[in-house]
This record gives structure tokens, C-alpha cells and sequence, in this order.
């Protein structure tokens, strides 16, 4: 998982930007990503809902407004798959544990449930 506000990761993030946009005024919160040689790619947090896009694919959005926290489950055709609700896929990066992707699902469940919070510094 990195942070944008860890230095050791700007570089990623820089290059994170170009292949996964936000929106402008759109806070990252975390990133589950990776790159290769032709770009980087993975699953983002931000402040208003969760981007991830899978080498080659076109960048996803889902708003946290369409989170279905009862939903958010291991895709069951795809170990690095995540489903937000219906109809609402993710891909996160190869390289992550089935134990990393379970951790990941229960944050989101409880994000979608408001029980956590983004603090702004």
C-alpha cells in the first residue's frame, strides 16, 4: 500500500497520474498499485470513491455513494478482483496476497460503511 504523502513514493505517483487520473481537487488516500515498463496501474482510495485500471484496460471509477458495503467481496471468477456492487469490478495488482486482498476488501466494507475517515492535514 503506498501513500501519496510518502516521499519515497512521489515518483510512483507522478507516474500513477498519467495512466489513472483523478479529478482535479480529488484526494488520494491510498494506492494498491504497480508499474512495468509500459506504465503503472492498480486500485486507488480517494476522497470521493475508488479508480483502479488494469494494464492494457481503461481506468474504472466507482463514487463511494454506489459502495454497497454488504457486496464488497473477492470477486469469485477472480482472485484480484474486487466487487463494489453490482456491476462495479476493480482489478487489483497480481503481486498481492489473497490475505492483502481480504485486508483490502474489509476496509472498503467499512469506508462504504462510513466508519472511517480521511483526515485533511
Amino acid at each position: 500500500m503506498k501513500l501519496p504523502d510518502d516521499p519515497k513514493h512521489a515518483k510512483h505517483f507522478a507516474k500513477l497520474a498519467k495512466k489513472l487520473p483523478v479529478d482535479a481537487g480529488e484526494r488520494i488516500l491510498f494506492a494498491c498499485t504497480d508499474s512495468t515498463l509500459i506504465g503503472a496501474y492498480g486500485f486507488l482510495l480517494t476522497d470521493r470513491g475508488a479508480r483502479s485500471k488494469d494494464l492494457g484496460e481503461d481506468p474504472v471509477f466507482t463514487p463511494t455513494e454506489q459502495f454497497v458495503p454488504e457486496q464488497i467481496r473477492r470477486a469469485p471468477d477472480a482472485a484480484h478482483r474486487i466487487l463494489l456492487g453490482a456491476g462495479e469490478a476493480h482489478e487489483i495488482p497480481a503481486r498481492f496476497t489473497e490475505q492483502q486482498v481480504a485486508a483490502l476488501v474489509e476496509l472498503l466494507r467499512e469506508w462504504g460503511e462510513g466508519r472511517l475517515h480521511a483526515e485533511v492535514a
